[in-house]
């Protein structure tokens, strides 16, 4: 009778470790198969929210198809992503000084999502450039937009910068600025890098300097961050 009951004990135990491993086994295989399936894209805008984003922009600052834009200090190129979503036949040169930033794998995961949410076949081409603190070594003449999307801030050498940048714009192109801007009464500090934002009036002195001159501001003053366009007709 004992021993019976000892056999059954240890019978016992013996189903209940070797359920509770093939448990733990299938618990972390379902864990694997989960990471594994988990999409690179989880914090990346759907076709629907990246349409209400950005096609009031493109139309304020008149993306048409065909046109070859550089987004300069664009580290990830997310905005130009996206845009490549709700154009067509655009060229975009997405610029920054960090190699770091770019990489392939990286380059590749974003391309391989924002052209599967795209409503047709991509016709866009967009590539990476690194420049360095002075020059963007962007081509010469070759620019109808230049974004300066939050960026310009950041230069360290504002001056050369937008010299080289002036260059780089065709005859008709524009430069489109997006800054957090001050006002004369009160500074503004950045969030996440704590420089000073310009006013807007020295925005102006500084792409004036370098024979950029204002066309359009596309917000109110009351605006923190706004959109300013710059063009190479002096008026």
């Amino acid at each position: 009778m004992t021993k019976t009951f000892h056999f059954y004990i240890v019978f016992i135990l013996i189903c209940c470790f070797s359920i509770g491993v093939f448990s733990c086994k299938s618990l972390k295989s379902d864990k694997r198969a989960n990471k594994k399936k988990e999409p690179i894209n989880k914090d990346l805008l759907t076709y629907d929210e990246l349409n209400k984003e950005y096609r009031d922009l493109i139309e304020k600052i008149g993306i048409r198809n065909g046109y070859v834009i550089a987004d300069v200090g664009a580290s990830l190129g997310i905005d130009d992503f996206s845009l490549s979503v709700l154009t067509d036949s655009n060229s975009y040169f997405i610029q920054d000084i960090s190699s770091e930033i770019f990489k392939k794998k990286r380059f590749k995961q974003m391309q391989n999502y924002f052209n599967s949410i795209r409503k047709t076949p991509q016709t866009n081409k967009l590539q990476y450039v690194i420049g360095n603190e002075r020059k963007s070594c962007l081509p010469d003449s070759s620019f109808d937009l230049i974004f300066l999307f939050n960026s310009l801030h950041e230069f360290t050498y504002v001056k050369e910068m937008l010299d080289d940048l002036s260059k780089k714009l065709k005859p008709n192109g524009r430069l489109i600025v997006r800054e957090s801007t001050s006002t004369s009464e009160k500074r503004h500090i950045i969030d996440g890098c704590y420089t000073t934002a310009f006013t807007k009036n020295e925005i102006k002195l500084l792409m004036k300097s370098s024979d950029l001159y204002f066309y359009q501001q596309l917000y109110p003053d009351s605006n923190l961050v706004n959109i300013f366009i710059f063009d190479k007709n002096h008026r």
